[in-house]
């Protein structure tokens, strides 16, 4: 397609699972980039390693930032700050303590209403059946003060131990609701205080014992760097959250790359936003 157009894009962004990188579809891609005359930077990062955004998910993903070549020679991240493009390129250290807690993350009581009560509680709950059909499965359980938690794709809520993390809905509960005055700065020192930091990330599960959850929607879009105005209209199940979410994009770590491959730092600077 890019080799019929009559006004090629100056500026190219592609985003894709990070397999991508081994297809031919990538090898034809950079070919007919480079036939155009675009320069191009590949990588590969998740929101929680790149720019130090705090996010405690792992979602990997490839991107390709594409540019036309200048008559004076490459333009790429001409001028940008270089520790933005050391993030891009991940080499910058990683900043274990800029990550936040996946508690920012997790519904709150003030979050609860009815309805989402109701889904925490229902649809989102995983079953005495559920947990002795997949026993022998290791699930990714996610408590408030984990650090990492996996991808979640389109197939969550349905490929289970496959497509995503559970939340520990006694930890959750626990955290939030049996002590309410919790504070940030309380997150940390605190930790020995709670049992369930003392079970496997990775485990299966106990129908007599364990009590989970699937990831509610706002948590997930929240987990995605999705704006808290942004909401699905009321007819979407979660089924079909789960999907939308698995198959869109982290926001703030493409804003990032958006910033390195559209924004002209001179202007940015002579304009002082």
């Amino acid at each position: 397609l890019l080799p019929m157009l009559e006004c090629p894009p100056n500026s190219i962004f592609i985003e894709n699972v990070p397999g991508f990188l081994e297809s031919n579809c990538r090898a034809k891609l950079l070919e007919v980039l480079s036939t155009l005359n675009y320069e191009t930077f590949e990588t590969t990062l998740s929101p929680r390693d790149g720019f130090s955004l705090g996010i405690p998910n792992t979602r990997l993903r490839y991107f390709c930032l594409a540019t036309k070549r200048g008559s004076d020679g490459p333009v790429l991240f001409a001028g940008k700050e270089p520790s933005a493009v050391a993030f891009a390129k991940g080499e910058a250290p990683e900043i274990a303590s800029s990550i936040r807690p996946l508690a920012d993350f997790l519904l709150k009581p003030e979050d609860l209403d009815e309805t989402t009560e109701a889904l925490c509680t229902g649809p989102l709950a995983l079953t005495a059946e559920q947990m002795m059909k997949y026993h022998y499965v290791k699930f990714d359980v996610a408590t408030p003060l984990a650090k990492e938690t996996s991808t979640v794709t389109k197939g969550y809520g349905k490929q289970l131990g496959k497509s995503g993390p559970l939340i520990d809905v006694k930890a959750w509960r626990d955290f939030f609701f049996e002590n309410a005055d919790h504070t940030s700065s309380d997150w940390i020192s605190e930790q020995s205080t709670y049992a369930w930091q003392e079970q496997e990330r990775f485990r299966c599960l106990d129908a007599s014992r364990d009590e989970m959850r699937f990831f509610a929607p706002r948590e997930l879009l929240r987990l995605h760097g999705f704006d808290e105005k942004f909401d699905f209209p009321p007819q979407i199940t979660p089924r079909q959250t789960f999907a939308l979410v698995g198959n869109s994009i982290t926001v703030p770590l493409c804003a990032k790359l958006l910033d390195l491959l559209l924004v002209d730092e001179k202007l940015v600077q002579v304009s002082g936003q």
